[in-house]
């Protein structure tokens, strides 16, 4: 800030900028090693993203709103006057290759463990009113085992669902979740694993 312009020569390749040129730990490292992420490889619609939502009045329409989301994948939860409640995870999740999970470095010149699409948006893990009537999104895994592709790695084990889960049951069984319980279920401090 008031300095003079700098300029910055960013190396890059089909799998993203080189990421030598600004991590000191890989400066010395004989292989390059690149960044690829759907952040930057596809144009994100992260604005009109979140203008279509302001407006959205109807679980469809929270949904579409999401089609140009291109990251970070996260949950979005939705609830309206009617008293419908959903989930969506939008996002661009690429499909790779068998074997590889993105966390750890692959060779990228042979082309075997390049991306093969991204899942594709009605594919992506969505909920609309479930039948126990809760939704619970802690950082947990948002798919069970029977999900036919990789969303991620780095979940909550569930302790925190399982503890958000628990105290919902608790205040529906006296009558109906109220703001106060919500209140207090944000601020709960118990881990369970302890």
């Amino acid at each position: 800030a008031g300095g003079h312009p700098v300029t910055i020569t960013v190396r890059e390749t089909v799998h993203g900028p080189i990421l030598n040129d600004v991590v000191p730990e890989l400066a010395a490292a004989a292989e390059l090693y690149a960044f690829r992420w759907t952040a930057l490889v596809e144009p994100d619609g992260l604005t009109s993203t979140f203008l279509k939502l302001n407006v959205a009045s109807t679980f469809d329409e929270f949904r579409a709103a999401f089609r140009d989301y291109v990251a970070p994948a996260q949950n979005f939860v939705y609830a309206d006057v009617e008293g419908n409640i959903g989930l969506q995870i939008p996002g661009r999740v690429p499909v790779r290759p068998e074997g590889d999970d993105g966390r750890r470095p692959v060779d990228g010149a042979s082309g075997e463990h390049d991306w093969t699409g991204y899942i594709a948006f009605d594919e992506l893990p969505a909920l609309l009113n479930p039948p126990d009537g809760l939704i619970v999104t802690a950082n947990n895994n948002p798919v069970d085992a029977d999900y036919p592709y990789h969303v991620g790695n780095e979940w909550d084990p569930g302790w925190r669902a399982t503890r958000i889960r628990q105290l919902l049951d608790a205040a529906a069984a006296e009558g109906g979740v109220t703001q106060a319980d919500l209140s207090r279920i944000q601020l709960d401090t118990r881990l369970l694993r302890a």
